[in-house]
């Protein structure tokens, strides 16, 4: 099995959401993502909290059991920042980014409990791979032409240009959807994304292991964030730990 946890808190306040999408390997169904974001409002103001899990049936397509939670926080105008564990054949990884203004702060522990810790410029990448998934991001993908990333999974960074794919359509439960496809080439292999007006993929695909997978929205997607109101607030953010 391969799972997912992903938490991230931006200033927000609207009804929940929750999207599942049923994820495929050569047509057959392997398993499924669901993202809940939930919006609430503390005494230091407005947030919004996502918790992403991803299940994964390793036994078809023959690839290593790996496991993965990631915790991720946003503030403001800044892209998200994130504590990452991942659990691959029993040895554990972890990666944690703190992104402001005065810079990224990146530490990374790998499977053999070494350290490390890298200071970079705010400049040095655009946006983490937790930011692809968030409804609210105020650096969606479709700004730009090329793009550095910080891999919330991985801790890695890495450049790719953004390929426009132009409007497409996706059918769900019989009702066709507008989406805009963008394309980026991780070190993994092509990613594509296709997003409609809910600010989250309808559909998209990646490599695992060489192993193209696809994912799609089981359900019509809730409204879109602009149908919403939204109160103002302060943002703020706060980091939850891993279990």
């Amino acid at each position: 099995m391969l799972g997912l946890v992903l938490t991230m808190l931006v200033a927000a306040a609207v009804e929940p959401q929750v999207f599942t999408w049923d994820i495929t390997f050569l047509g057959q169904p392997i398993g499924e993502q669901t993202l809940e974001v939930t919006y609430d409002q503390n005494e230091d103001g407005l947030e919004r909290v996502f918790r992403s899990t991803t299940h994964i049936d390793a036994r078809p397509v023959d690839f290593e059991h790996v496991s993965k939670s990631v915790v991720a926080a946003r503030a403001g105008s800044e892209p998200a920042s994130f504590n990452a564990t991942v659990v691959k054949n029993g040895e554990t990884s972890s990666s944690e980014l703190r992104w402001n203004h005065s810079g990224l702060y990146l530490s990374q522990i790998d499977a053999m409990g070494r350290a490390t810790t890298r200071a970079l410029p705010p400049d040095a990448a655009d946006l983490s791979t937790a930011d692809l998934f968030d409804p609210r991001s105020h650096v969606p993908l479709t700004r730009f032409d090329s793009v550095t990333v910080i891999s919330a999974e991985t801790g890695e960074m890495w450049s790719s240009q953004v390929r426009r794919l132009g409007p497409s359509q996706v059918t769900i439960d019989g009702t066709e959807l507008l989406v805009e496809g963008v394309v980026l080439h991780p070190p993994e292999g092509r990613t594509a994304l296709f997003y409609g007006t809910i600010g989250v993929p309808i559909r998209y695909e990646y490599y695992v292991e060489g192993r193209l997978f696809e994912a799609i929205l089981h359900d019509l997607p809730p409204p879109g964030v602009d149908e919403q109101p939204v109160p103002e607030g302060r943002p703020t953010i706060r980091a939850e730990e891993l279990e």
